[in-house]
Order: C-alpha cells, then structure tokens, then sequence
C-alpha cells in the first residue's frame, strides 16, 4: 500500500487489459500472509539477503521473457545485487525493464546528492537491461549525466493520482 503498490497494481491492469500472459509479482517474503491482490504474489525474496538467485529461479520457473523492477533504494539496495541480476538475465535472453523510482542514490533524503557509486550503479543497470523508465524529465537529465545512453531511457508519467489539497480555513 504504498506508490510503488499502486504503480505495479495499474501496470497489471494494463496488462492484462492487452491480453498480455499473466503476470506475477515476485515480491519481498515479509512473512505476511492473508488476502492477496490481484496479480499473483509469489514472495521470492528478501531485500537482506542475496536475492539473485531466488529472484531468477523464479522468474525462469515461469517461463518470463520480460521482468520489470520497480527500483528503489530501500527495496534492492545500490550494490552489485541487482546489476548482477540484470547481467544474469540477459544472458538468459530475458529482457528487463528497470523503472527507477529515484536517480539521485540511496540517500533519499538528500535528494541532490550525486554520487560516484549511484552513477556507476546507474550505469550497470543500463548495460544488461532493455530499458531504464523515469518519472520525470529531471530525472532524465540526472540519467544522461551520469552516462545512460538515451536509447535505454524512457520517460513515463508515474500514473498515480494526485490528491487535491483541503482548503484552508481563513
């Protein structure tokens, strides 16, 4: 519940609006159980551990030629786990698209903040996969500073609504 929730659960629909194969969500193992929602959960990993494998037998499993991450700090952290994923699946001719929810690094709280391992990281994503999706055009301009090649960049409006404000008793 949250806006990388929302975004995944529209891209869902929309895929399945195309008649698109089913797709599932290979998500955190967060222990939780209950009622799922509607795209098929198969909880796979954890963002402490070195999820590649578990990540990948998953994916090979049901037969994906294309996974998208929902890319964040938090979730996959900004160290070789991740680009070495990618890396992986390309060898395996699965093509991955990367939507980074931020370009500016693990420190989102300083959100200016270049950093020369956020740039390199960037950049490794970008050499096994298909496409690096963004938010915004700052964000694109962060990513062709740091080196992506605007082939793999693709600007997308992130989808979710945006709540109007109150209006402020006077």
């Amino acid at each position: 519940r949250n806006g990388i929730g929302v975004y995944t659960q529209k891209l869902w629909n929309a895929l399945v609006d195309t008649g698109a194969a089913r797709p599932f969500v290979a998500a955190e193992d967060d222990g939780t159980k209950g009622q799922e929602p509607a795209p098929e959960v198969r909880r796979v990993y954890r963002r402490d551990e070195d999820y590649g494998d578990k990540v990948f037998d998953a994916v090979t499993a049901a037969g994906c030629q294309v996974v998208h991450f929902q890319y964040a700090p938090d979730l996959f952290g900004e160290d070789d786990r991740l680009p070495s994923l990618v890396a992986r699946l390309d060898r395996a001719s699965i093509r991955a698209v990367i939507t980074l929810h931020t370009v500016y690094g693990a420190r989102l709280w300083r959100p200016l903040l270049r950093r020369p391992t956020t740039r390199s990281f960037h950049r490794a994503l970008s050499d096994h996969a298909q496409l690096i999706v963004h938010h915004a055009a700052g964000m694109e301009s962060e990513l062709l500073r740091q080196g992506i090649s605007p082939r793999k960049i693709s600007v997308i409006p992130h989808g979710t609504a945006v709540a109007e404000a109150a209006p402020v008793a006077r």
